[in-house]
């Protein structure tokens, strides 16, 4: 759709503005990290969803139709109504890479996952994701409680906290006190997050 199309729009009214019509589609991947105008994810149940700091929208991971869990992570630029296939495999249903706590790498990616995993987007514009039900590093299959940072700058995700195996327990700690053994329990379905205005979650 033609931009002056999209600055037309009548308020108050649906515009259908790319992807398909149909369920269950299974998108088109194009080249990775390269928008095009045929791209588009798959259809896709409960994926992590941001806005980014330049109003570009992202997804990673979902459900599709025969069940199966995504590791993909698109950008959707409404500038020129395109999407983008940014990181991650196009297969389903894929182990993480997890490389080292802390350090970057181009290697690394969240494993598979669903069911609404917590998604952020901190004062430096980057993406982060908490938890959700998918894939840990040896493909076991369950709720998981890690905490992931995506640099859109460098095009790298990070395993900032947590395990990288399904069903951790967690750890409270003391009540009121920040500790670096602190972490919440697995999750999934985590609708109710904020962020205040420093940034924190």
């Amino acid at each position: 759709l033609p931009t002056a199309n999209l600055l037309a729009q009548t308020p108050g009214e649906w515009t259908w503005m790319h992807g398909d019509n149909t369920p269950n589609s299974s998108g088109v991947f194009g080249t990775q990290g390269t928008a095009n105008p045929a791209n588009t994810p798959p259809a896709l149940y409960e994926v992590c969803d941001w806005k980014d700091n330049n109003g570009n929208f992202w997804i990673f991971g979902g459900i599709d139709g025969s069940g199966k869990y995504g590791a993909a992570l698109w950008k959707y630029d409404p500038t020129i109504n395109q999407w983008a296939w940014m990181k991650g495999p196009s297969a389903l249903n894929q182990s993480g890479v997890y490389g080292t706590q802390g350090i970057p790498s181009p290697a690394n990616y969240p494993g598979a996952r669903g069911y609404g995993a917590t998604a952020w987007v901190d004062a430096l514009g980057n993406l982060w994701l908490f938890g959700g039900s998918g894939r840990d590093a040896v493909g076991s299959s369950g709720r998981l409680n890690d905490l992931w940072k995506y640099d859109i700058l460098t095009n790298q995700w990070t395993w900032m906290k947590g395990p990288n195996t399904v069903f951790n327990s967690g750890s409270y700690g003391t009540k009121g006190v920040s500790n670096p053994a602190n972490l919440p329990p697995f999750r999934d379905e985590t609708s109710c997050s904020w962020t205040d205005n420093a940034g924190n979650l």
